[in-house]
């Protein structure tokens, strides 16, 4: 319960105040986003995939054009060539691809594999499926399996140094120049509470000391400092136990790391191991891929299409985006009235916690009264004197030693505070969808000329969205959005 505290902690008091809003990328006609891909030759070149769909754009993202569409099959990764302008390569499910003025098949898969990644490196090409790894030449002949490795799915794979590193279902493997392969990582090596559902999914080298690698994996993030040859859990209050789905670096930031991951996108600074949550505009909590151009900008593939942020090349503060948020209540008075109104706040846990604490000292009390009454009795009445005796009063108090080991009170707390944190979960994971939304509907009404009925229907639904919020705030929002507009 500590780490899923520390986790909305983080999400509510941590979140960078001047991160601007993301944005997403239209032109595309898929939501379902898998992977992005940009040029290092050639910085206007991109690449989107969607399940089944790879879309190409010249013109650093401002438009694309659906290229190609892959039947009986979805796309695992794409990724250009390191050493070879105008080559780029795209992982299907069944077939392996290289892209250059036209599509050719290098690998196709047997009926029961399925290929899951793909790597270049040094002249060669490592391809991973869910039975093994295969390595081949350029010239795309002959693919050897690679021995030491089979009967495992290979999630992820990735140059090291002079190594190459693995992500599979049973660990992480290094395979040197000599094609000697040895297991680094090894899931029953490590701890049972971390290792309960763990899965490699990504490995990548740092881009600034390539003797450390970074592990990403469902069970949060963990660090080789010695290139991959043993990896440790790199602790980061809050996210320790995050699905991490894929991690971003980018050049303008040395001691930064970004996070894809099922529940947001987090910047993680390496040095004091803090995180810090970026979502503001983000209608979806997974994000598969993040991707940095040269000069800083920020892609997210997710499930509701591709996003963007001018992070780096643009000034923190536009002007005009300030005015008009100026005018709203800011997504943290939404947090806090919205917990506060539907009495889901971790305080309250806390405050459980501090009773039942205090409980094992206050005793438990007994007030007893007795009196005796002495006389004769003969027929069917008293007869004689009658004396009542001492008036018997007692007071008796009893502790549990036993509640001062163990509380049983603590058990049922556990069980009402993992309902309480579900709760709180789902209210702020909504409340988060219909508040940026609101917001885009708005600024579309502002700064787009639309025909009258799409205008209605926008203003209606920016209505919509604005009793939901207040439903959700016990009417705090409507309330905050007066104050804000009378100034």
């Amino acid at each position: 319960m500590k780490r899923l505290f520390c986790f909305f902690l983080f999400i509510f008091l941590l979140t960078d105040p001047v991160f601007s809003a993301f944005q997403l990328v239209t032109g595309i006609d898929d939501s379902h986003i898998k992977d992005i891909a940009i040029s290092p030759f050639y910085p206007d070149l991109i690449y989107v995939a969607s399940s089944n769909s790879l879309y190409k754009s010249k013109d650093k993202g401002k438009t694309y054009k659906k290229i190609y569409s892959f039947i009986d099959e979805e796309i695992q990764q794409i990724f250009f060539s390191k050493k070879e302008t105008g080559i780029f390569y795209v992982v299907g499910s069944k077939s392996f691809y290289r892209i250059t003025d036209k599509r050719e098949e290098l690998f196709s898969a047997d009926e029961e594999e399925e290929i899951l990644a793909a790597a270049e490196d040094n002249g060669f090409l490592y391809l991973g499926t869910t039975e093994t790894l295969y390595i081949s030449n350029q010239d795309f002949i002959r693919w050897d399996n690679i021995k030491g490795i089979s009967q495992s799915s290979v999630y992820w794979i990735e140059p090291c140094g002079e190594n190459v590193c693995i992500a599979a279902s049973d660990g992480v493997y290094v395979l040197s120049e000599d094609n000697r392969i040895k297991r680094t990582f090894v899931l029953r090596g490590i701890e049972e509470e971390d290792a309960t559902g763990l899965i490699p999914n990504i490995v990548k080298d740092d881009i600034f000391n390539k003797e450390r690698v970074w592990l990403a994996t469902s069970r949060g993030l963990f660090l080789s400092e010695n290139s991959g040859k043993d990896f440790k859990k790199f602790f980061t209050a809050g996210i320790d136990y995050l699905n991490i789905l894929d991690l971003a670096q980018t050049d303008l930031e040395r001691d930064s790391l970004y996070l894809a991951t099922d529940k947001g996108f987090f910047k993680v600074d390496i040095k004091t191991k803090r995180a810090r949550a970026l979502f503001e505009g983000l209608p979806v909590s997974t994000i598969n891929k993040a991707e940095f151009s040269k000069k800083g900008k920020i892609y997210l593939a997710t499930a509701k299409g591709l996003f963007t942020n001018q992070y780096f090349t643009l000034p923190y503060e536009d002007k005009g985006l300030k005015k008009f948020l100026a005018k709203q209540p800011s997504i943290r008075y939404v947090h806090q009235n919205a917990i506060s109104a539907n009495e889901v706040s971790a305080e309250k846990i806390t405050k459980w916690r501090q009773a039942a604490a205090l409980k094992p000292l206050f005793p438990e009390v007994s007030l007893d009264y007795d009196k005796t009454i002495y006389g004769t009795a003969g027929g069917s009445t008293y007869e004689g004197k009658t004396h009542v005796g001492p008036r018997d009063w007692g007071l008796s108090l009893s502790w549990d030693i036993g509640d001062f080991i163990w509380n049983p009170s603590q058990t049922s707390i556990d069980t009402r505070s993992r309902l309480n944190t579900k709760l709180r979960i789902d209210i702020l994971e909504e409340v988060n969808r219909v508040y940026f939304e609101r917001l885009r509907f708005i600024m579309q009404l502002e700064k787009e000329s639309l025909p009258e009925a799409e205008a209605l229907e926008k203003e209606l639904r920016t209505r919509e969205l604005t009793a939901v919020l207040d439903y959700y705030t016990g009417g705090a929002f409507s309330k905050r959005l007066r104050e804000l507009n009378k100034k």
